[in-house]
């Protein structure tokens, strides 16, 4: 493995919470975990954990990609081949998502670089290498007929593999989209870049229908419960419309054709939404919400399905950046 083994610094952008108390009200206890220690003009926004010792974090491609197997004392920096390149005149190459199908085999994705946009490992995370989709990359993800790529930019649009990620074919309807979420191999949605209508598919992937009922507003990904007709989305809505809005939770029981406002929030979110089955679920309040917030920017916990949410204190952070939940009742976040 070509890589640079770090020590935990002192102060961090990278955040583990363990709640110890399940009261539905009680803040967690939060603490540093990791310090990028090198400046770069782009933080950490995507990472993949199996457990609480084995994960990865991502911020800029050309950095590279940090992988830990103890818990967050030590990462190795691991080099994407090839380097990225940054688009003309754009700096940082943010590593949009992390999703690992296995312990071994996984994918990430990027955007704003010229060269490939979603990479491969097939060794855990050792080395990263990309494949032939070329493009603004936002989400992956693989199921047993096909890897999916969203695309909310330029280049190759959405796309999907039908032959383990060798080859791309463009499919119009996952243009101008966001995020990926799967509740079983067959049943998937995904939602839009700005107010592009979410679409759903029941084959794994292969083909999309639009979901003419769901609310357009944008969100960065869907939160789907493992076994469930069940997703979830917390959009953090049109950000060209003025003025904005504060987010609100929308929930589908019929896997994404219909969807059901379930609450409005005192905050705008992130756009980022992830839990645990439908025992409970998290969103975090985004820092550039523009003065939106009536409650505290920080992160919310929901044990009821969606309907009430409760401050657990922690960060807040820009939209577009994804977190992490673990345990068996949600009880550790890995944040930025």
């Amino acid at each position: 493995m070509s890589a640079t083994v770090l020590r935990v610094f002192s102060r961090s952008i990278v955040i583990l919470l363990m709640t110890s108390v399940f009261a539905r009200e009680a803040k967690g206890t939060w603490k540093v975990l990791f310090t990028n220690p090198k400046s770069i003009s782009y933080s950490f926004s995507s990472g993949f954990f199996f457990d609480e010792k084995t994960g990865f974090i991502g911020a800029d491609g050309r950095q590279g990609v940090f992988k830990t197997i103890d818990s967050g004392f030590t990462w190795a920096l691991i080099p994407l081949t090839p380097a990225p390149v940054s688009s003309p005149g754009v700096i940082p190459i943010p590593i949009q998502d992390i999703h690992m199908q296995s312990r071994l085999h996984g994918w990430l994705t990027l955007e704003d670089a010229v060269g490939p946009a979603v990479y491969e490992t097939t060794d855990g995370g050792d080395t990263w290498i990309g494949t032939s989709y070329r493009g603004d990359c936002g989400s992956v993800y693989q199921t047993p007929a096909a890897v999916i790529v969203t695309n909310r930019g330029i280049g190759g649009g959405g796309a999907v593999s039908m032959d383990s990620g060798k080859t791309f074919t463009h499919l119009q309807i996952l243009d101008s989209t966001n995020g990926i979420a799967f509740v079983d191999d067959l049943h998937g949605v995904v939602t839009g870049f700005f107010d592009t209508t979410w679409s759903r598919t029941a084959d794994g992937g292969l083909t999309w229908q639009k979901s003419w009922s769901a609310i357009h507003n944008e969100a960065w990904s869907v939160y789907g419960a493992s076994g469930t007709p069940n997703f979830y989305v917390a959009g953090e809505n049109n950000w060209a419309m003025s003025p904005l809005n504060e987010s609100f939770v929308v929930r589908s029981t019929d896997y994404g054709a219909t969807w059901s406002k379930l609450t409005n929030l005192p905050f705008r979110s992130t756009g980022h939404i992830a839990g645990v089955d439908d025992s409970v679920l998290y969103i975090q309040a985004a820092s550039d919400d523009d003065n939106l917030s009536t409650g505290p920017l920080s992160f919310y916990r929901s044990t009821d399905r969606g309907r009430i949410w409760y401050s657990v204190g922690g960060p807040s952070r820009r939209s577009d950046t994804r977190f992490m939940v673990l345990g068996d009742r949600g009880e550790v976040v890995i944040a930025f």
